[in-house]
């Protein structure tokens, strides 16, 4: 499949509603893959965390009107503060299959948009691996053939092609290594940047694991598993630190997972639909049995041009923008 750049459109031009600066550092944005307003076919949410509370301050649509939609769902921030989404496109009367292909859009801080198209079905899991470079994987019939881009001026300059046995994120640790999960293999693999299969073991795990993060602040991997209720806490030497089931605390559905910079803590999202909606998890990757701090979107609705009682129904796949100073009200977080 030929991977091309679909269009390159200037924010002033796109549905932004903005009421504070965009992806300001500390914030916390996520994927809406249920919304579909209108013309609009797609939206991204970014809140202000403050105590229990998550404000919405600003909301990131697109229209290309090309498709009937494009679902995003996975979502991360590079180094440069750009965040990436993978998106689900649907042309004609078709849902997602077999007409479906993934794109990966790209938002700059000043709000610019870039489109491309990827080489798979659905932009399920995303993972920025650092400044222009992506890793993109799909959970449908292709699941086991995700992409590692590099992409510049709109255009991929690099790509390889890993062969798994199913679905699952990557992650790039400090020291280079780039570690998948798959569906259909138990633990966490090591991959070589040039693509392929599995070149070894980061931890031989008995359970699969579907999304990954690292905490700087105690060197270890966070991992959430295809159970979607597992937490494991993972050593960089691939020992099993702590396990804890999150659907004791009540929250289970687990998604995507990803560090709050500069912090001992994460932020996990859930798709339960009936418990969990308008809500998602921090917790201390310290002591992940301590149970989390749930945060509730409770305002910014209005103000975002949504209405007073939408629902987010699911928090697939999140991410904190990094940098800067802490915005007063966070400092129960411990941020940066």
């Amino acid at each position: 499949m030929k991977n091309t750049l679909v269009l390159l459109l200037c924010a002033v031009l796109l549905p932004i509603v903005a009421q504070a600066d965009l992806f300001a550092p500390g914030n916390v944005i996520f994927a809406d893959p249920n919304y579909n307003a209108g013309a609009e076919n797609g939206q991204v949410v970014e809140l202000k965390i403050n105590g229990d509370s998550a404000e919405i301050v600003n909301v990131v649509r697109w229209n290309l009107d090309n498709a009937t939609r494009r679902r995003p769902l996975g979502i991360d921030v590079d180094p440069n503060g750009t965040v990436w989404v993978g998106l689900t496109a649907a042309f004609g009367d078709t849902q997602e299959f077999p007409e479906g292909i993934a794109e990966i859009l790209r938002i700059d801080p000043d709000g610019t948009q870039t489109f491309v198209t990827a080489d798979i079905i659905k932009g399920t899991y995303l993972a920025a691996l650092g400044p222009n470079e992506v890793y993109i994987s799909s959970n449908a019939a292709d699941a086991s053939t995700p992409f590692r881009y590099v992409i510049e001026n709109g255009e991929i300059t690099d790509r390889a092609e890993f062969q798994k046995s199913g679905d699952g994120e990557a992650l790039r640790l400090p020291d280079g290594r780039l570690l998948q999960g798959d569906s259909g293999a138990p633990g966490i693999h090591i991959f070589d940047d040039a693509g392929g299969p599995p070149i070894g073991m980061f931890y031989n795990g008995d359970k699969t694991v579907r999304s990954l993060t690292y905490n700087d602040q105690i060197g270890s991997v966070i991992a959430s598993l295809h159970d979607q209720v597992t937490l494991q806490r993972i050593s960089l030497d691939g020992e099993l630190e702590e396990e804890h089931n999150a659907g004791d605390d009540g929250f289970g559905n687990l998604w995507g997972i990803a560090q709050v910079p500069g912090s001992t803590n994460i932020i996990m999202g859930s798709h339960n639909i009936d418990e969990n909606r308008n809500r998602f998890a921090l917790y201390n990757a310290l002591d992940l049995a301590a149970g989390p701090r749930i945060i509730t979107i409770d305002s910014g609705f209005v103000e975002n041009d949504l209405p007073a009682d939408y629902t987010f129904r699911s928090l697939f796949n999140m991410a904190v923008i990094p940098g800067g100073e802490i915005p007063s009200g966070l400092d129960i977080w411990e941020l940066f």
